[in-house]
């Protein structure tokens, strides 16, 4: 019979079945019979061809249900109809370089969270941090990018609160690993404490 469609194979020579066909044969004083072992080594060939070769060479014929188990040890997509495994989507910390225009300066930076996402060429990333702004007032404050972009530009939302005044921001494409930040309003930034949080993602070069 080999597989009996519930995970379990069942030896058998046609006449007798369990882990003892053999033995139960010899009890009934059977000589060797070519028929028995031609069924019972097919049943067990039905088996072995109904599993999935580890190398390559045959195919699920349906849905392999995981019993609540896991695939280990998996590579990375790179390729349609391939799937994606978590560390794909898992958030990776980057340190950015904080730059402010002109001659601003933006002390006492504490980055409160920067952490990126790559699948495939598509970089997902998050980015908080918070400063005093001394100088001279400028209206531009550069970061760098987690991972080298193309020149297609980043799509982005900016919140900014400056010196506890809320107000959106905007951001342009600097070079392939700096973007600027600005209030929504081109204001200039005002001296004292200022925050930025973004968010976005890109097409990685």
């Amino acid at each position: 019979m080999g597989w009996n469609g519930s995970g379990t194979v069942n030896r058998t020579d046609g006449t007798r079945s369990g882990a003892s066909v053999w033995t139960d044969a010899l009890a009934a004083d059977e000589d060797v019979n070519a028929q028995d072992h031609d069924t019972h080594d097919e049943d067990l060939a039905d088996a072995i061809e109904n599993c999935v070769a580890k190398d390559g060479q045959n195919t699920p014929t349906a849905n392999l249900p995981m019993g609540g188990y896991k695939h280990t040890g998996a590579a990375s997509a790179t390729a349609d109809g391939q799937y994606v495994i978590f560390d794909q989507f898992a958030w990776t910390d980057w340190t950015p370089t904080l730059t402010p225009g002109g001659s601003m300066t933006y002390t006492s930076t504490t980055v409160n969270l920067a952490k990126y996402c790559r699948i495939n060429d598509i970089v997902y990333f998050r980015l908080d941090f918070t400063g005093t702004i001394g100088g001279t007032p400028n209206n531009t404050m550069t970061f760098s990018l987690p991972v080298t972009a193309t020149t297609d530009g980043v799509a982005l939302t900016v919140n900014v609160t400056d010196n506890g005044s809320i107000v959106a921001g905007s951001g342009t494409y600097a070079a392939a690993t700096l973007y600027d930040l600005y209030r929504y309003d081109s204001a200039v930034y005002t001296a004292g404490t200022v925050s930025f949080r973004v968010h976005g993602f890109y097409a990685a070069a």
